[in-house]
């Protein structure tokens, strides 16, 4: 009976093995993609690109759930390009700021920066024409040093810049990233059941039939939709609109939600197509 005993706890069965593999691998992938955001907020952009290269071939490999393959690596370039993205905001102030001080040297190392963080963007997927609105960003920069123009023109020229400034920005890209509005997911707030209208990996848009929060506040959610047995784990978001007329919030979370990306996958897997905006 020992024997017998021993030799059942010995053997492996290679599915559980197997199934270990796709949750280990899965689980390395998901922490990646959260340190993508940690990494940039850090500024530590060479490891940034190695962690990429990293998760990009755990994703690749035959250990990966296959369902969950293209989803991830939209994520990952989505989070990429939103890092890049909002550098090259930053240094755009930067040059603007230096400038004012001039010192050529901190203004043109702010210049190159701007550009080769732009063109990552595109390289990750942002929108081609982000590099000729750079170009127009700096040419209207420049026009701040030239001799003989006053405060005012100075000011005007850089209000004119204020809406590019903000249009790489992350809040500003996360309304263009990729939105579902099906199937709506259910949205569970002080237990009570809501839905929204659209959807991404970055925020909810909710049809909300109580007293609204206010913009602002934070507060926990947890979701579910077809197919799911029980609501996710209570997720943290942040109140970024509310339309009392139309009964609607809109939130964010605080960064890539993975478990709005677990959801995703868990649709695609029991045959259910999102529909995008």
């Amino acid at each position: 009976m020992v024997r017998y005993m021993t030799k059942r706890v010995l053997k492996i069965n290679p599915t559980f093995a197997n199934q270990a593999e796709m949750k280990r691998s899965l689980e390395l992938a998901q922490k990646g993609l959260d340190n993508i955001v940690n990494y940039a907020e850090r500024k530590m952009f060479q490891q940034l690109d190695e962690l990429v290269k990293n998760i990009k071939t755990i994703v690749a490999s035959n250990r990966f759930p296959s369902i969950r393959r293209s989803i991830f690596n939209m994520m990952i370039d989505e989070a990429v390009k939103q890092a890049y993205i909002k550098e090259a905001s930053n240094m755009i102030k930067l040059y603007a700021s230096v400038e004012i001080a001039g010192d050529s040297s901190k203004r043109q190392d702010a210049l190159n920066k701007s550009r080769a963080f732009v063109n990552k963007a595109i390289a990750s997927g942002a929108r081609p024409s982000l590099k000729d609105e750079l170009e127009k960003v700096l040419e209207i920069l420049k026009l701040t040093t030239k001799p003989g123009i006053d405060d005012i023109a100075k000011k005007e020229a850089l209000k004119r810049t204020e809406v590019i400034y903000d249009a790489p920005d992350v809040r500003i890209d996360r309304r263009k990233a990729l939105r579902f509005f099906s199937p709506r997911l259910s949205v569970f707030i002080n237990n009570r059941d809501n839905y929204t209208l659209d959807w991404s990996m970055y925020g909810l848009r909710i049809f909300y039939k109580h007293e609204p929060p206010k913009v602002g506040s934070s507060l926990y959610l947890q979701l579910s939709t077809i197919g799911m047995d029980e609501p996710s784990k209570p997720i943290w978001v942040k109140v970024v609109r509310v339309d009392q007329a139309n009964s609607l919030i809109c939130v964010e979370f605080e960064s890539i939600c993975t478990v709005v990306l677990n959801i995703a996958a868990h649709l695609k897997q029991i045959g259910m197509k999102l529909e995008l905006l």
